[in-house]
Parts: C-alpha cells; structure tokens; sequence
C-alpha cells in the first residue's frame, strides 16, 4: 500500500510538473502570438508605404526625367530639368533607403517570434 503510495505521488508530482510547463509554454505562446500579430500589422503598414512609393515617388521622378528628355531633345539645354530630375533622384533614393529600412525592421520582428517559438520546443517535448 505505501508503495503504491509512492508512486502515485510521483505521479501526481510529476503531473504537476509538466502542467507548470505547459502554462509557461502557452503564456510564451501567447506573448510570441501578439509578436506575430504585431508584425503583421506592421507588414501590412509596410505594403502600404511601398504602394504608396510606387504611385507617388516613382511616378514623380519618371515624369520629372520626361520633363528633362523632353527639353533635351527640343533645345539641346536642359539645365533646369537636370537639377528637378536630380533632386527627383534623391527624393526617390530616400523613400527606397527608407523601404528597405521597414523591410529589415519587418523581417527582424518575424524572426524574433519565430526564434520565440523554436526557443518553446525543447520545454514542450520535456514535458510530453
């Protein structure tokens, strides 16, 4: 009878155990959860700046560059146009400079969840 005793205590002991991993794991799952809820609003805000790039900026500058093509072919001189298009060229240059910056913040927030997640394996197979 105290055997069974026993071990049914440490059945019971190690039952417990695995159930406080388990909640551990799934509050870190939550947590990693909004992470990826996050990123992905983020991601969302993201294709909406480089749409927003491509329809604003990169149409800016190329009908800044006609402009310049334009005067070049009519009058050989085209001094104005060159300094628009010019700064046309920086502005554009910015705004990419600027995507690829989100793009690497984007990615970095998806591989931090996704390291999260990788990190709750080891715990969970203890338990199971």
């Amino acid at each position: 009878m105290q055997l069974q005793i026993r071990e049914d205590t440490a059945r019971c002991e190690l039952l417990v155990e695995r159930l406080k991993v388990l909640r551990a794991v799934t509050g870190a799952t939550q947590q990693a959860m909004q992470r990826c809820q996050a990123a992905k609003a983020r991601r969302a805000g993201l294709l909406g700046s480089l749409q927003q790039l491509l329809d604003e900026e990169w149409k800016s500058g190329k009908q800044k560059l006609a402009v310049v093509a334009r005067q070049v072919e009519e009058d050989r001189a085209a001094t104005d146009g060159v300094e628009r298009a010019a700064r046309a060229r920086e502005a554009l240059q910015a705004a990419l400079k600027q995507a690829i910056e989100d793009c690497a913040t984007v990615q970095a927030m998806h591989q931090a969840a996704a390291d999260e997640l990788a990190s709750l394996q080891a715990p969970l197979q203890a338990a199971c």
